[in-house]
């Protein structure tokens, strides 16, 4: 238990540090999830 906070310590400094980081990541996020649905759409629409 001790760990996954130390762990979850360190990973909110490394995007408070990084705010980039956050950007990037929800850019893709968002890229995938787009992604996602789009080919979800053309498969449903084939059958």
């Amino acid at each position: 238990m001790a760990k996954k906070t130390q762990r979850y310590t360190v990973f909110c400094i490394i995007i408070y540090k990084n705010p980039r980081l956050i950007l990037c990541g929800t850019l893709w996020y968002s890229v995938f999830s787009v992604l996602k649905n789009s080919l979800f759409y053309k498969h449903q629409k084939r059958i």
